[in-house]
């Protein structure tokens, strides 16, 4: 009687561990123990493809004999196509990203004169890379464009204002007037004026003194006083005239000479005939 009953009874086994063991070799070490074994496939980014992942029943339970052990087998990690999120801003590529299986990884910030703030300027891997499932995109983020404060250049000579604004990350354009306060190469005045803020790459306009404005003296001789005063008056200067005893009427000597040079707003003096003598 008791012989009998213990033939009907089923056999059990004590299920060996093949996760981390190749498919071929789970199934040698199962069939070993008589179990069978079905196998199932999954992506895995931690179990080398290939490899066992999981099994049902596990290591160290008891089966039955000839009873089936389901394993899962690692296919490798999934990988993912890595999307272009450059010009997105930080928040849509990151949606993005995610949306596609990825994260976003370590986030730096730099200045640009071409996109705005919060715009995605670089990524890393770059789009239509491959990366694991779950992995990490390095992005660098737009902080916009740098603003400078403008500094005073207006005393300063051209070279010296030049050489301030470029430091300053500035442009310069310069135009140039005539003054008879500041000698030539000294800026009068600056747009935008001092303490502004601006982009950086911004250009600042200064004029420049050119010096006061010349004149060349005429030759006014022979000339009658109200001729020469109207030529020498209307070259901007100031006329002094003296007279002296002479038959003539007309201009005798001046002072500056002609071709001479000298500024605009000089005084001049010419010498006239009175009309007197024989």
């Amino acid at each position: 009687m008791w012989g009998i009953t213990a033939l009907l009874v089923p056999q059990t086994v004590e299920v060996p561990n093949v996760v981390g063991r190749t498919e071929a070799d789970a199934r040698d070490i199962l069939s070993q123990k008589d179990l069978k074994m079905t196998a199932t496939t999954a992506f895995n980014n931690d179990v080398e493809k290939g490899r066992v992942i999981s099994q049902n029943p596990e290591g160290g339970s008891t089966a039955k004999k000839d009873s089936m052990v389901q394993v899962v087998v690692s296919k490798g990690p999934q990988l993912i196509v890595v999307p272009d999120v450059s010009t997105l801003t930080l928040e849509d590529a990151r949606a993005q990203l995610e949306e596609a299986g990825l994260v976003v990884g370590n986030v730096t910030y730099e200045y640009s004169s071409d996109a705005p703030a919060d715009a995605v300027l670089r990524q890393e891997p770059q789009a239509g890379e491959k990366l694991p499932k779950g992995e990490a995109v390095d992005l660098v983020v737009s902080k916009g464009v740098q603003d400078v404060t403008v500094p005073n250049v207006v005393g300063s000579s051209l070279s010296k204002a030049r050489s301030t604004l470029g430091d300053a990350g500035l442009k310069i354009k310069v135009k140039y007037e005539t003054s008879t306060e500041e000698s030539a190469g000294i800026v009068l005045s600056q747009d935008p004026v001092a303490n502004n803020t601006v982009p950086i790459n911004s250009t600042v306009t200064v004029v420049v003194s050119s010096g006061p404005s010349m004149v060349t003296m005429p030759n006014v001789k022979t000339k009658t006083e109200a001729e020469a005063r109207s030529i020498l008056e209307g070259l901007g200067l100031v006329v002094v005239v003296e007279t002296q005893p002479d038959p003539s009427t007309t201009v005798l000597s001046q002072t500056p000479g002609a071709g001479t040079k000298i500024e605009k707003g000089s005084t001049v003096q010419i010498v006239v005939g009175d009309g007197s003598g024989p």
